[in-house]
This record gives C-alpha cells, sequence and structure tokens, in this order.
C-alpha cells in the first residue's frame, strides 16, 4: 500500500511552479555570462596579438591541452655532468701512463748515453803512457802497427829495439806491428815519415816496398833509395843486426828523405 503522506508530497511538488519572469531572468544571466567571455577573449585595439610564447604563463597554460606533459631528453639533464668511470678502467689508464712515462725516461737515458761515448775526448798520442791497441794498414807501409808507446824507452822494453827519432821530428810517436817491426812515426817541415826497423833482412820491409821500386842513388853509400809512382819515397838499410827502412808517402822530396836519412845515420 502507498502511503498517504508520499502522495501529499508528490503532488506538492507537482503544483509548484516559478515566476512568471524567472525564464526571462535566467536567460539573460547566460547571455551577460556569454558577452563576458567573449570580451576577454577578443583583443583590444591599443594591443597587437600575442602569440603563444608571449602569452603569460596562466594564459598559455590556460590554452594548452591539459593532457600534453612537457618531459626533459635525459641528455639535457646530464651535460655538464662528468662520466664516473669503473675503477679497473682507472687502474688501467694510469698503468698505461706509467709505462709511457718509463719508456720516455729509457729512451732519453739511451740517447743521453751514446751521445756521451761519441763525444768522450780520445787521448792525444802524447799523453799516452801505456801500449794501445790499434788498427794495421799494410798499403805501401803507411801506419802498419798494433801497439804504439810513449817513449823509445818502453818500445825498447817490448820488442828489444831501440830507435830515435831526429832531433828535428815533431809528433813522434812509437809502435811495432804484429810481425814485431818496431817503427816511429814522426813529422818534419808538415811532411810525415816512418821508420822501421827488424831484426832479420830486408825482406821484411816487402809488404812497405811493394808501391816502390828500386832507383839509383850514388850518394847512399851502404843505403838504397826507392820510389813509387806517386809520392812514395824509402831508403833501406842495414847494420849488421838490424835492417832499417825509412818512408814517407807525402809532397817531401828526394832530398828531404836524404838529409832525414844522413841525420839518423850521424
Amino acid at each position: 500500500m502507498v502511503n498517504p503522506s508520499e502522495n501529499k508530497i508528490r503532488d506538492a511538488i507537482h503544483t509548484i511552479s516559478p515566476a512568471p519572469d524567472a525564464h526571462d531572468r535566467m536567460l539573460a544571466r547566460i547571455r551577460a555570462k556569454a558577452a563576458q567571455q567573449e570580451s576577454d577573449l577578443a583583443p583590444t585595439t591599443s594591443e597587437t596579438p600575442k602569440s603563444g610564447s608571449e602569452l603569460p604563463v596562466e594564459a598559455a597554460s590556460a590554452h594548452e591541452p591539459s593532457h600534453i606533459t612537457t618531459v626533459a631528453h635525459p641528455s639535457l639533464e646530464r651535460t655538464n655532468t662528468k662520466p664516473n668511470l669503473p675503477r679497473y678502467e682507472i687502474r688501467s689508464r694510469l698503468l698505461v701512463l706509467a709505462a709511457c712515462f718509463l719508456l720516455l725516461i729509457g729512451s732519453v737515458t739511451l740517447y743521453a748515453t751514446v751521445i756521451r761515448r761519441r763525444t768522450k775526448p780520445q787521448p792525444t798520442e802524447s799523453t799516452q803512457t801505456e801500449p794501445t791497441q790499434t788498427g794495421t794498414r799494410t798499403a805501401g807501409g803507411q801506419v802498419l802497427y798494433n801497439k804504439t808507446f810513449s817513449s823509445t824507452d818502453e818500445l825498447e822494453k817490448a820488442v828489444g829495439i831501440r830507435l830515435i827519432a831526429p832531433a828535428s821530428a815533431t809528433e813522434v810517436l812509437y809502435f811495432y806491428d804484429q810481425n814485431y817491426i818496431a817503427g816511429v812515426r814522426f813529422t818534419r817541415n808538415v811532411n810525415m815519415y816512418y821508420l822501421y826497423a827488424c831484426k832479420g833482412d830486408l825482406s821484411a820491409f816487402g809488404n812497405i816496398l811493394s808501391v816502390c821500386e828500386e832507383s839509383p842513388a850514388t850518394d847512399l853509400a851502404g843505403a838504397t833509395l826507392w820510389q813509387g809512382k806517386d809520392m812514395e819515397k824509402a831508403i833501406t838499410w842495414s847494420d849488421g843486426s838490424l835492417s832499417y827502412c825509412l818512408f814517407t808517402s807525402d809532397e817531401a822530396t828526394v832530398d828531404d828523405v836524404k838529409d832525414i836519412y844522413k841525420e839518423i845515420r850521424k
């Protein structure tokens, strides 16, 4: 059954009617609200329309769809940050740098050692006090010796042969070769000479005289003059116990060689 009170309420609701001007007033309010919104959105005559970038933040955000979200790219957020390297990678780089540094130090040390050896001053002939091993040349009596000495006493002690350079000689050096041919090298008037002596016969000087031929000389009693095709000149003689050979390949004349021979034989 229906409650009588519910029927009364339903009848009261159906009997309610708005005021005669209510409809007009509601319509006027709607039109006024629409006109106000249009006036707010329309630009004024004194201002130029602004682009979306020039609108205030509130206005710009009001016209943007609510579902669009701005997301920054990860690369833009890390432009000022440094990468964090793993420990093993840092250790590897340090080891490479240390190896390069050690290699550089070794190269500099090796280079300095080579330069020092090349620029190390060699002792001069006048300061040599002990026999020195040298090379041997066998062409025409030029330097043919293995050991050198600073005095004739040292030479005599080594091979038992005593030689004395002429008094006018300079740059004197005593020596002997592998065949125990003793000798003295000296300079006179810018020309270099060699005086050889041995305990054998003149055949020991065969290698020295190989570039020379015997030449007649009437003023060399007991001696023989030799001359080569170029500037080689030699005088050989013997005193019964030793054989001698005076040799030069410089620009000395035959008379120069004879003068030295006569000075030695005095």
